[in-house]
């Protein structure tokens, strides 16, 4: 119900107000600010700050955060849908490609790509105002989601296919710490603006940012699309002879298989994800790819042959080209290392032991998720037989981190630094 102190028709509209709000009712927001009103109405950040608080005062905006929050975000009042018409035709798709010309411009300002990905399309002239310093990219980003899928489906309605993946694949970075329908949902428009303008190496992109939201979703269907897109992927990357891509396909299969308990085949597919990329010198991908083969083949009873991957991804690790930080996987591969070793004879039980414990120390400086927990428990268990009190509070402690976290054995942390 709306509020009957307030003004239903407000009296000689200013003109200015009335065209700003005519442009907000063409872009469905939930939140305005003055960043997104100056891109749409085409003025500046203060002319918007002062028409936002007019249209305020007569009764067509709410603001939409609480009294005292800085700086003021406003939301559309019930009754301002008959009191506003919205900007159609060429004016509605200036005001629509603004936004979506400017969305592209603040995202190509995420920080933290990953080492040697360069973005599909050049980063344009900063916006002026920044609506955020560079290293504060995040908060602002999350509140203005809604701002993104209006652009993106904007550049998608009227074919802005440059656009469209161009402001997906800049926020990468920023999408593979979200929920995976919001990665997901961008994924989609990009490969689809990708595939229309018919480039392919925005394709390839595009296909692997779609399958990496895939796979970290929790549902079958999501998986069997990942697999399929993964398999796409592939095809492309054979075509196009990218060892990379080859390398990232055979990965994201790997992972699905991982997950669905098909052991063997995940140990080949992580097998050739990591020849693939040793071969196109990306140490980053071959160690990630040979940890997750040399972890397989321990499920298997393979020690022999685990000790060998875990070697070769220790190798990789260590190599100059690998990012930081480097150690952090080199544990996991001692770990693992240590734990295969205490099954291949009783005199190597104290060497493995020795090897996981470093590898534990490793982690307990980098890590307090699911793969220390996986440590002390392994250790735990190669302890049972000499030190059952120290093995009983390994896991102990295992237990507690287990509570906060969903899996002991993951890799979905390492799909943003391979893809």
């Amino acid at each position: 119900m709306s509020d009957p102190t307030r003004l239903t028709t407000p009296p000689a509209p200013n003109p200015a107000a009335g065209a700003l709000a005519a442009a907000l009712a063409c872009a469905p927001l939930a939140a305005i600010d003055q960043d997104t009103a100056a891109v749409l109405a085409g003025i500046g950040w203060d002319a918007a700050d002062l028409l936002l608080r007019d249209l305020t005062d007569d009764g067509i905006l709410d603001p939409a955060t609480p009294a005292g929050t800085s700086p003021v975000r406003y939301r559309f009042t019930p009754d301002a849908p008959a009191q506003v018409q919205p900007l159609s035709g060429p004016q509605r798709e200036a005001a629509l490609r603004r936004l979506a010309d400017w969305t592209l411009a603040v995202t190509s300002t995420t920080p933290h790509q990953p080492p040697g990905r360069t973005p599909l399309t050049a980063p344009p002239a900063p916006p002026d105002p920044a609506p955020f310093p560079p290293s504060n990219a995040g908060p602002w980003l999350d509140a203005h989601t809604g701002t993104i899928r209006t652009a993106l489906n904007a550049a998608a309605e009227h074919h802005w296919h440059a656009l469209a993946y161009g402001i997906t694949d800049h926020l990468w970075p920023w999408l593979t710490g979200h929920t995976p329908p919001l990665w997901a949902e961008a994924a989609r428009i990009g490969l689809t603006a990708a595939e229309r303008a018919g480039n392919e190496d925005a394709q390839r992109r595009m296909l692997r940012s779609s399958a990496a939201s895939h796979t970290l979703s929790a549902t079958p269907d999501d998986h069997t699309q990942a697999a399929a897109l993964w398999e796409r992927l592939l095809d492309h990357a054979h075509r196009a002879d990218d060892l990379t891509d080859q390398g990232r396909a055979h990965f994201g299969l790997a992972l699905l298989a991982a997950e669905e308990h098909r052991t063997r085949d995940a140990t080949g597919l992580f097998t050739e994800a990591g020849e693939a990329w040793r071969k196109a010198d990306f140490p980053t991908g071959a160690g990630i790819a040979f940890l997750g083969a040399g972890d397989a083949t321990c499920r298997l009873a393979a020690w022999p042959q685990a000790i060998e991957f875990l070697d070769d991804a220790v190798d990789q690790f260590r190599d100059p080209g690998f990012p930081p930080p480097s150690d952090h996987y080199e544990a996991r591969a001692r770990v693992l290392r240590g734990h295969a070793l205490t099954h291949t004879g009783a005199d190597h039980i104290p060497t493995g032991i020795r090897a996981m414990t470093l590898g534990l120390e490793m982690l307990e400086d980098r890590d307090t998720g699911p793969w220390q927990a996986r440590a002390l428990l392994l250790l735990a268990d190669a302890l049972t037989a000499t030190d059952p009190d120290q093995a009983t509070r390994l896991r102990d402690k295992a237990t507690g981190l287990l509570r906060h976290t969903a899996h002991i054995s993951d890799y979905s942390d390492t799909l943003r630094l391979v893809m």
